[in-house]
């Protein structure tokens, strides 16, 4: 018969930390994976600003002939893993029509040419720059053209994540040119 006294009464102190240690890697998962969310919830106003400007570019070209460009960076300097204010340093933005937002985590620049251009590259930003290939190699040679960029430091760290779109693209989708953010 069973003695009552040495019933087991609780939990061990190596079944604690089994489960602890459950809790914590399930704990690490979910945070990794909330990350990645939000950077594709920010990714998604960056595609939603592109769509705007590539639909006012062609507005502006039926318009005038040919599509605007930008001279500077807007705003000068990548925002770091803040939504910084959002002023624009030339008058594109507001030339093609398009609502600023009033706080990003994105530096945007808007490139044009004409069949004449030469496709070049936009300067270099708070480290970031965007090779030949990766700015011009969607470019047709001898036509009207328009490119978008943008980068940004999402989430503080120094690398940042840059996109480029290019009139003519398929599907108006903008390229991740790195993700290494």
């Amino acid at each position: 018969m069973p003695n009552p006294a040495s019933s087991r009464r609780g939990f061990s102190l190596v079944e604690l930390m089994i489960v602890v240690s459950i809790i914590g890697v399930l704990a690490s998962l979910a945070a990794v994976a909330w990350g990645k969310q939000v950077r594709k919830g920010r990714e998604v106003k960056v595609n939603q600003l592109f769509a705007s400007l590539a639909t006012a570019q062609e507005t502006y070209r039926s318009s005038r002939g040919q599509y605007a460009g930008a001279s500077a960076w807007s705003p000068t300097a990548v925002p770091q893993s803040v939504d910084a204010p959002f002023t624009p340093v030339d008058g594109v933005f507001s030339a093609l029509g398009i609502n600023v937002p009033s706080q990003s985590r994105f530096a945007f620049y808007v490139q044009s040419g004409t069949p004449a251009d030469t496709c070049g590259t936009p300067p270099a930003i708070s480290g970031a720059s965007f090779s030949s290939a990766e700015a011009c190699d969607s470019v047709a040679a001898g036509s009207f053209y328009w490119q978008l960029f943008a980068v940004s430091d999402q989430d503080g760290d120094g690398t940042n994540a840059r996109f480029v779109l290019t009139s003519g693209m398929t599907e108006g989708v903008p390229v991740v040119v790195n993700s290494a953010e």
